[in-house]
């Protein structure tokens, strides 16, 4: 279940992509996921129907009464640095990662790293646990779009990227929050220089 807001994300997210949504939207909806995954009742197959695949984010972990079940852990902060972050997310991460150590049939995670972190602090099996490294469009690499030509040639660059043309510079999209690193990333930023 989503909120009206975050239904509207979704699907202009998933716009053009070839999946069925079934998408229930509901008032209140943090709440509600909250509740759900710790009742653990009624299964997800009461609200959508028959499904073959259950993915649930970090915000919830749905019960389900059958078909394969996984998530997406990006790390575990949370448990190996709970100082890092406010105790309520450390109590809502708590919770579903015991319960996705429990009940997935897979976890899918970003790197390596996370992966053996998976296996040492959850302990579920490593063979499990697919790497899904992120990745980028060719547009927003050095060969993409405008390559040759100056930052902000290529299609949909804006004003930013033409003011960046010849400078170097470092772009992350991470929240401001210890967790992230970002002072790590700005003193290696210093010493490359």
């Amino acid at each position: 279940p989503a909120s009206v807001k975050g239904a509207r994300a979704i699907r202009e997210a998933l716009a053009g992509v070839p999946v069925e949504q079934r998408l229930r939207v509901l008032p209140a909806a943090h709440a509600l996921r909250t509740a759900w995954s710790r009742v653990g009742w009624p299964p997800a197959e009461r609200l959508y129907g028959r499904f073959d695949a259950l993915h649930f984010s970090d915000w919830m972990y749905p019960p389900q009464a059958g078909g394969l079940r996984s998530t997406m852990i990006h790390d575990l902060i949370p448990l190996r640095f709970p100082q890092w972050v406010h105790p309520r997310t450390v109590a809502m991460h708590g919770r579903k990662y015991a319960n996705a150590a429990a009940t997935c049939d897979l976890m899918f995670c970003n790197s390596d790293f996370t992966a053996g972190e998976i296996e040492e602090l959850l302990g579920f099996p490593r063979e499990r646990v697919v790497v899904a490294r992120p990745g980028v469009e060719e547009i927003f690499t050095a060969a993409g779009a405008g390559a040759g030509r100056g930052a902000g040639a290529g299609p949909g660059a804006g004003a930013g990227a033409a003011a960046l043309a010849g400078r170097r510079y470092i772009l992350t999209v991470a929240t401001l929050e210890p967790r992230k690193n970002l002072d790590t990333l700005v003193e290696a930023w210093r010493l490359l220089a």
